[in-house]
Parts: structure tokens; C-alpha cells; sequence
């Protein structure tokens, strides 16, 4: 039988941490270890975690999140790695859910189920492709996570070949991970939903203009990646869909008239490889002003793009 091993990072999450513990231990399907990391707490998130039996991990500094689910892994002994944050918990049956499709399909390394929003926001995060069917999912992982971090199983086989989480990175490290993870492995996932995902003022997935340049820049490396490895046709594909998430990005900020957004936007110009005319045009206009813009390049703009252009 698969064994598991559940991993919970935690900085300063002592008000929620002693429920998301207490979801992991009373799984149907049962965790083999429950590993908590703190991640140089202030809050008396180590003794709560103390209160229960658990393999507590005592970072001397803190590294962030994927340092601290690192060591987790390291840790660990299962045969696959749960993740779960110490805002979020599991139902009783999100393991048996999720274990069971790894057990079922030996040709997938990573598993997941679907998370329900509580707290602050409403809705749902579904894994964005069909349920109990082993899928490559590399184009979706270069769009946007696939699935959801705290519903998400992985081999720790894999994990330990693709080298973990990017430790320099301090948001968006699942969506780095599952990028990596999926040139090497088909996800599986159900469409249940087994996980409570905790949205609160002091969580750091709300900033989600952060996001944008660790996003950015873990498609700039996979794309660097490929080319390296002479993988040239793909390549190219990678890059025409590195410059699709930067055409959207920057309209959408342009639409909403979001200072902040565009300025995000324009600055992730470097980690759009060899960038065509429309988004150099772009980049020039949202940076210039319209009006340094010849006429007919605006209206070209506009018929392309979408782009309201003055």
C-alpha cells in the first residue's frame, strides 16, 4: 500500500495551524507522517504544532515557503508527498480521494483534487483538465497552475529528480513546479472537492501582482531549457505562449486602467524572449504614451490586439 507523507510548511500560522494538523490525522486513508515545518515563527506556531504528533521541523531562519516544503521533503519517507499549508485543511477523505488515483494509474506522478474557497472569498479551484484520466498537462502548466497546491500529491521520486521546489523563489513556486514536474510525468485528478483553501487578509497568494514576475520568469527558463537542449520546435511554441500570457496581461491592465498592473506588466518585458513587433509596440506605447505611436501602427494595434488605443 502507498504510504504518505504530509508536508506543512508554516510561518506565523498559529491561529489556524492546529486545524489544518488535525485534518491531516484524521484522514480515512491514513498519513503515514505528518511533518510541519516552521519557518523561523514568532507566534507560537511551534508549540501548537508540539501539541501533536508530529515530526516538527525548527528552521534557524526564515527561508520562505519553498525552502521550508523543501526540508519537508527531505524529511519525508512515504512513497508520495501531500501538501497542505497550515491556513488550509483537508476533509477526511481528501487522501483516500487523491492517493487512490496514483495507486490506479502507475503512468501518473502527480494527483490532485479540487479545492473549495472559504473565508474571504467565494468559488472553487477545479484541476483544469478531466478527471481520472492520466493527462499531459504541460501547455495548461504554462498558462497557469493546473491545480491546486494544498489538494496536490507527487511521487517523491519526482520530486527529488526535478530537485524540489526553486528555493529563490518566494510566490509561485507550485506553478515553477508544476512546469518542471510536467515534462516529466501525465497529472491525474478528481474533480471533488476534498480541501477547504483558507483566503484571508495576511495570505500571501492575494497579492497577485507578485505572482506575475516568478510566473514570468519560471516560462522564460523553461524556454531557455528547451533551446538548450535543442528541443527547437517546442521551443518556439513556448515562446509564441510566453507571448500570448504577456499580450494579455498587458490589455488587461490597459482595460482596467490599473497603473500598478501595467507597471508589472512592462517591466516583465525581459522574460518574453526575442519578443515580436506587436508586444515591442506595445511595450513602447503603454511606456511612451500613445501619441509617440505612428498612426497606422495604432490602428494596427487595435484590429491585432484588442488593445483600445487611443
Amino acid at each position: 500500500m502507498t504510504s504518505i507523507s504530509a508536508v506543512i510548511p508554516c510561518y506565523n500560522g498559529a491561529e489556524f495551524l492546529a486545524q489544518a494538523i488535525e485534518s491531516a490525522l484524521a484522514q480515512t486513508r491514513a498519513v503515514g507522517e505528518v511533518i510541519v515545518v516552521d519557518d523561523a515563527s514568532t507566534d507560537g506556531s511551534t508549540e501548537v504544532a508540539a501539541r501533536y504528533p508530529v515530526t516538527l521541523i525548527r528552521a534557524s531562519r526564515n527561508g520562505g515557503p519553498a525552502r521550508a516544503r523543501n526540508l519537508g521533503i527531505r524529511a519525508s519517507t512515504g512513497d508520495v508527498v501531500a501538501f497542505l499549508d497550515a491556513d488550509d485543511w483537508w476533509e477526511p477523505g481528501h487522501c483516500e480521494t487523491v492517493v487512490t488515483l496514483l495507486e490506479r494509474f502507475p503512468e501518473a506522478g502527480v494527483a490532485a483534487s479540487a479545492a473549495r474557497f472559504v473565508g474571504t472569498r467565494d468559488g472553487r479551484f477545479t484541476p483544469h483538465f478531466p478527471p481520472g484520466v492520466p493527462t499531459d498537462v504541460f501547455w495548461q502548466a504554462l498558462r497557469y497552475a493546473p491545480i491546486p497546491q494544498m489538494a496536490a500529491m507527487v511521487r517523491r521520486s519526482l520530486l527529488e529528480e526535478v530537485g524540489g521546489y526553486d528555493e529563490h523563489l518566494r510566490r509561485a513556486q507550485d506553478f515553477d513546479l508544476w512546469i518542471r514536474l510536467s515534462r516529466r510525468t501525465r497529472f491525474v485528478c478528481s474533480h471533488a472537492e476534498t480541501v477547504r483553501y483558507r483566503w484571508h487578509p495576511a495570505q500571501l497568494s492575494t497579492a497577485t501582482l507578485g505572482s506575475l514576475a516568478p510566473m514570468f520568469e519560471s516560462r522564460r527558463r523553461m524556454y531557455e531549457t528547451l533551446v538548450q537542449e535543442r528541443r527547437l520546435a517546442v521551443a518556439r511554441r513556448v515562446r509564441r505562449e510566453i507571448w500570448l500570457r504577456w499580450l494579455i496581461e498587458a490589455t488587461q491592465a490597459w482595460r482596467a486602467r490599473d497603473r500598478a498592473w501595467m507597471r508589472q506588466v512592462l517591466d516583465l518585458r525581459a522574460d518574453v524572449p526575442q519578443a515580436p513587433l506587436p508586444v515591442r509596440w506595445l511595450g513602447r506605447g503603454a511606456a511612451r504614451g500613445w501619441s509617440t505611436l505612428p498612426g497606422g501602427v495604432r490602428g494596427w494595434l487595435r484590429r491585432r490586439t484588442g488593445w483600445p488605443a487611443p
